[in-house]
């Protein structure tokens, strides 16, 4: 989350802000910082990164709660509409986010049961454990 929309915003943790956000990052390159587009948070001093026409990759790693284990997100969207128009995000953030996610999944295990990409950490645990996994 991000205080203020002055030329030095200040982050703030995003901790109770927004459930559906906890723990979530956004990957960028330093060329595209200028261009990521916030919007507010009805009833406070807080703006969250608007990912649809940001040249950015959310993240969020995998999570354990008690007994279950859930995928994490690693995702960029292409493309938005300003209006009726189909827009296209700059050739330098699609080359540099397509080349992040052909990289992660060199790097990650791919599993055919679920049609998911994990860490070699994550499946240590699920298979150390009787940690249930729950997609989604």
């Amino acid at each position: 989350m991000v205080k203020g929309l002055a030329e030095t915003p200040c982050v703030v943790d995003a901790e109770g802000v927004l459930a559906e956000q906890d723990r979530m990052v956004y990957l960028l390159r330093v060329v595209d910082a200028l261009e990521v587009r916030f919007q507010p948070i009805p009833g406070r001093n807080l703006y969250r990164v608007d990912s649809t026409d940001s040249p950015v990759v959310e993240f969020s790693p995998c999570r354990v709660n008690n007994s279950v284990m859930r995928p994490g997100r690693l995702f960029f969207k292409a493309r938005y509409y300003e209006g009726e128009k189909e827009v296209d995000k700059s050739p330098g953030f699609l080359a540099w986010s397509s080349w992040l996610m052909a990289r992660c999944k060199k790097e990650l295990m791919a599993d055919g049961a679920t049609r998911t990409y994990w860490g070699r950490e994550a499946v240590s645990l699920r298979e150390a454990s009787q940690l249930k996994l729950e997609l989604w």
